[in-house]
């Protein structure tokens, strides 16, 4: 009679687990870098029925069927770095009572650095000028080189994630790419054209209505001339 008695109270105990959905996921390794393989495992401190199925959460959204999923693991083989994200599990049909949401941190090298100005446009000789390194990366990048491309390689400016002229110059004109670093690796980014102009430049227009006014002036002069 004790032996049933107990085993009552495990089953109701059991019923209570599996309706508030009472779930753990753990994740191996703790410490993931991309390239790596990586595994998320739904526990229930209680066996649920046989039939049961597992669903798995990314972010609060339906994780794609796409994924590689045993029984209660799901495998990211090999962990990228868009896998990064807060992770959940849950009972078929009791999408409800979800577990709570553990998070995936993916190391990773620093991924398509790309070079940005400030401010837009035109860019006249004398005025001021930024060049910004852009990268994503984790841990965020400790370190940044700014290159200029030069006929026989590259001459290294600066070494901040901005570099700034305070007073560009026409010889300043030229390609210019930065490099990213963290302690997982370092990238390049494209090469960006910076060509200064002229603080005074004319359009064609304005060329031709200056010549105009020139032989204008020349013409009347010779005529005044002459005409003594």
């Amino acid at each position: 009679m004790p032996q049933m008695y107990s085993l009552v109270c495990l089953l109701f105990v059991c019923l209570f687990v599996y309706l508030f959905a009472e779930l753990m996921v753990s994740v191996t390794p703790d410490n993931v870098t991309e390239g790596q393989n990586a595994t998320l495992t739904c526990r229930s401190s209680c066996p649920l029925r046989q039939n049961a199925k597992l669903v798995w959460y990314k972010n609060s959204q339906p994780l794609p069927k796409k994924n590689s999923t045993i029984n209660n693991t799901l495998y990211l083989d090999p962990v990228s770095s868009e896998d990064a994200g807060s992770y959940s599990c849950g009972v078929d049909g009791y999408e409800d009572d979800l577990s709570p949401a553990v998070t995936l941190s993916v190391r990773y090298a620093p991924k398509a650095p790309f070079v940005s100005v400030s401010p837009s446009g035109r860019i006249v000789e004398g005025g001021s000028l930024t060049l910004i390194c852009n990268s994503e990366a984790h841990p965020p990048v400790y370190y940044h080189s700014w290159f200029k491309k030069t006929a026989t390689g590259s001459v290294q400016i600066g070494s901040d994630k901005n570099h700034k002229f305070s007073d560009i110059m026409l010889e300043d004109s030229g390609r210019y790419y930065c490099v990213a670093k963290n302690e997982l690796g370092e990238e390049s980014s494209s090469m960006m054209y910076i060509e200064v102009t002229a603080e005074y430049e004319f359009s064609v227009m304005e060329a031709v209505d200056i010549e105009y006014e020139i032989k204008k002036f020349v013409f009347f002069s010779e005529k005044k001339f002459n005409d003594k």
